[in-house]
């Protein structure tokens, strides 16, 4: 086997593992992908949970602050019912920011890593067409 031809057999197997590597990359940002997209299903989901939460508060909200002006007697014991229903809801509204924000960062990760894998497949064209082979022939 003459150098060129062994020079050309490593360039293949080179190819190859890139190539592998690549797939491998490429699969599992797909299942990643589809990860994100069921997670920011149930985030959408639990926001509008949330939001119909906020709405009947403001409305409890609105209610004690009526009665309260007609000089309801009820007034203290609803405040503190008040006072803890926002507290359970800024404690859940921060959970969910909280959970909102992760889930933007993996996307952005995933953005990035899908970028990284096309240039990688663009390179991987290029080479393997230096190499006089078609992406058909792997």
């Amino acid at each position: 086997m003459s150098q060129d031809e062994r020079s050309a057999r490593i360039a293949k197997m080179e190819l190859a593992n890139d190539e592998s590597r690549i797939k491998d990359e490429e699969d599992y940002l797909k299942v990643r992908e589809e990860t994100l997209s069921k997670k920011a299903a149930d985030l959408s989901t639990r926001l509008n949970a949330f939001n119909l939460r906020k709405k009947v508060y403001d409305s409890n909200v609105s209610n004690f602050n009526q009665r309260c002006a007609k000089g309801g007697y009820l007034c203290d014991p609803d405040r503190y019912t008040l006072n803890k229903e926002y507290d359970s809801m800024s404690a859940a509204g921060i959970v969910l920011g909280d959970e909102f924000e992760k889930f933007e960062q993996e996307r952005k990760d995933v953005s990035q890593r899908e970028g990284n894998a096309r240039e990688a497949r663009h390179a991987l064209d290029v080479k393997r067409a230096s190499l006089g082979m078609d992406s058909q022939s792997k």
